[in-house]
């Protein structure tokens, strides 16, 4: 959820993007590989409903009992009614595409959308990829002691350290150690989704990546050029 805020929301730190918390809770994606996916599969979903003009609530707020039965992909994207999606789609268009491939055309979008953010930023794009601390954990004593049973689970987990090695540290250095560690992964957890979104480690579309998805060939010369030299 913070890397949905900090990096793959198109419009700032806005849940419209990707709202992972409670299936992340549920053990949805277990790897760092898979949630940097889910932060790109579930904003095509969001973004492509949004370009068809249709509202979201059916196929994330009312589940389909039938996403059950589909197999070899995530059901929590409600797959059985984006398949209703793109039976519409295909019926306005005439095309007949799948509905994976209808949201994968909203990749163009966020690439557009960065390309644009790199004009700006240029290489410090990827700096503006972030969160305040405060969204990633307690920034006062107070705050980690209101939840302390929690963090200090937390830092026995990641430490390898007993229940009564944490407890005979200050508070100071418990919450310390569990900033370092939330920043850590929050790090991780963004360059892995540039890797996954064919971006460079800035964060910054790679020639590739845009020429792949067919945006290439509509940027002007001098937007290129800039691309270009952001890639080094």
């Amino acid at each position: 959820m913070q890397a949905s805020y900090a990096a793959a929301s198109d419009i700032g730190a806005h849940h419209a993007a990707a709202w992972l918390i409670k299936i992340d809770l549920l053990g949805a994606f277990p790897t760092l590989r898979d949630k940097a996916r889910a932060l790109i599969t579930y904003p095509r979903v969001r973004l492509g409903n949004d370009n068809m003009g249709l509202c979201k609530l059916p196929w994330v707020d009312v589940f389909n009992p039938d996403s059950e039965q589909v197999k070899n992909t995530d059901k929590y994207i409600n797959p059985a009614s984006q398949k209703i999606y793109a039976d519409f789609y295909n019926g306005m268009l005439g095309t007949n595409l799948t509905w994976e491939k209808i949201f994968e055309q909203t990749d163009r979008d966020i690439n557009l959308q960065r390309v644009m953010n790199a004009m700006v930023y240029g290489k410090n794009t990827g700096q503006h990829d972030w969160i305040p601390d405060r969204a990633i954990g307690p920034i006062d004593n107070d705050l980690y002691d209101a939840e302390k049973d929690y963090h200090d689970q937390e830092l026995s987990r990641f430490l390898e350290k007993s229940p009564t090695e944490i407890q005979n540290m200050t508070t100071g250095e418990k919450r310390a150690n569990l900033m370092n560690h939330k920043k850590e992964q929050l790090r991780q957890l963004i360059q892995a989704y540039y890797q996954e979104r064919g971006w460079n480690t800035s964060g910054i579309p790679t020639i590739n990546t845009l020429k792949q998805i067919g945006l290439w060939t509509f940027l002007n010369e001098g937007t290129k050029t800039k691309i270009c030299e952001l890639n080094g």
